[in-house]
């Protein structure tokens, strides 16, 4: 950290400066060579100024703790162990705006819009390869041709990235990819109906219904379905069901924070959606002129943001964070979690923790009713339902109501408080309830 720190004040000085910006462009370093020779450039008028104000900026500043890059394994089938749950039982891990991986065009003239812009560094099959399940894309129509993008920044077709999702689902059957395709924040026009065309094109019969949800997986793949679509409203395929939250921070700590409360939350209410966390930070304004350096990147530190040089060393610090909240856990609650710069450690985590049987029968509390046993004399039961205590009815009906059981299903992180109710006619002989797991 020191030599790096001590490279970003040489960086000031006019001619050093350039050089080191070409090693950089030599060693793939696109963001750090813009930032070099920029600031190098800068240097012929106001050196000394920018020299000292790095200096000061570098001596004070707090780091947060980063994953170590790491190279992706390989983790093609990993949903062949889980056929025998449903989607809702499981976690899948996600990238966020997966599709720029590569950066076809800037469209904003700014220094550095490249690294702040950029979400991912391999491509869709190795992303999917590594055991990714969900692609998270944003898409723009630009001519006629619809293409992934984010903030400023456009990425690959969409075609390209759906192509490539076709190749894997085809090559490894037994796996369920979820593509998201939404429109970008910016609001940029999006032609709704290629994009359909495209997915039509590569997939029509492989697109698994929304009310597919609670199946297994296994009876999924087995028709030979593997794809779902989300995002696209207005298009029956498109799946609606998927809620999700946002941290919405620039800070790799609050975002832990706010993952933990959410966390909690979901100890006491379970959706009956799928539902997705998006565990990436949102670069602020100050953080991004803070890159910079210099005396900039000096004021911009008044703000109380962190000094980052990309969303990518933003994303080892973010996925370090959301590592070691996973870490506490046995069993993680949430069906989709994506992050930037998808990570090895991240990714593995989330396969092994799918592995831990759920707790209570049915997985966190739901379960049902395969048979009723009944030993004395004949008795019919009207009715036989499974109720929510903190739904039971305010009236009580004309019929003769019992209350026969009422467990608690202990959770990882809370408990579920389930009663059961048979309604009959008096008397009531003795009752067997036979459980089986969902």
């Amino acid at each position: 950290m020191a030599f790096q720190s001590a490279l970003r004040c040489l960086e000031n000085i006019p001619v050093l400066g350039h050089l080191l910006a070409a090693g950089y462009a030599c060693s793939d370093g696109r963001t750090k060579a813009e930032r070099a020779g920029l600031k190098a450039t800068m240097g012929l008028v106001m050196a000394p100024v920018n020299l000292v104000a790095e200096i000061a900026d570098e001596a004070t500043r707090k780091r947060s703790k980063q994953l170590d890059t790491a190279t992706l394994t390989a983790r093609p089938d990993w949903m062949k162990r889980h056929h025998r749950k449903s989607l809702r039982a499981i976690c899948l891990p996600g990238a966020h705006n997966a599709g720029t991986f590569r950066v076809s065009k800037r469209l904003k003239r700014a220094p550095l819009v490249d690294g702040w812009s950029r979400c991912q560094k391999v491509d869709i099959y190795r992303q999917l390869l590594s055991g990714v399940r969900f692609v998270d894309v944003r898409v723009m129509t630009f001519g006629h041709e619809v293409w992934t993008c984010a903030d400023h920044v456009r990425g690959v077709k969409l075609e390209e990235v759906l192509r490539r999702v076709r190749d894997f689902v085809t090559d490894h059957p037994s796996e369920v990819v979820i593509v998201h395709i939404g429109a970008a924040e910016e609001q940029r026009s999006v032609d709704w109906t290629a994009c359909h065309v495209i997915v039509q094109q590569l997939f029509r019969d492989r697109l698994i219904p929304e009310h597919m949800r609670d199946m297994p997986i296994g009876d999924i793949v087995d028709q030979g379905k593997n794809v779902i679509i989300s995002g696209m409203n207005g298009f029956s395929y498109s799946w609606q069901q998927i809620q999700y939250r946002w941290p919405n921070k620039d800070s790799p700590g609050e975002m832990a924070d706010h993952l933990r409360t959410t966390l909690t939350e979901m100890a006491l209410y379970r959706p009956t959606w799928l539902f997705w966390y998006r565990a990436e930070c949102t670069p602020s304004s100050p953080m991004y002129v803070r890159s910079f350096g210099g005396l900039p990147g000096l004021v911009a530190s008044r703000y109380g943001t962190e000094k980052f040089d990309s969303v990518e060393d933003l994303a080892l610090a973010t996925n370090y964070s959301v590592l070691e909240v996973l870490t506490g856990l046995t069993r993680i609650p949430f069906n989709i979690l994506s992050i930037d710069f998808v990570h090895d450690f991240v990714i593995e985590r989330i396969v092994r923790m799918n592995e831990t049987p759920p707790a209570g029968p049915g997985g966190g509390g739901s379960f049902r009713i395969s048979s009723i046993e009944l030993s004395g004399d004949e008795y019919d039961l009207d009715e036989v339902f499974l109720q929510p205590q903190q739904q039971q009815r305010q009236q009580q009906s004309a019929a003769v109501q019992r209350q026969l059981l009422n467990t608690t299903t202990m959770s990882n992180h809370g408990a579920v408080n389930i009663s059961f109710d048979f309604r009959g006619r008096l008397p009531v002989p003795p009752i067997q309830v036979k459980e089986t797991t969902m």
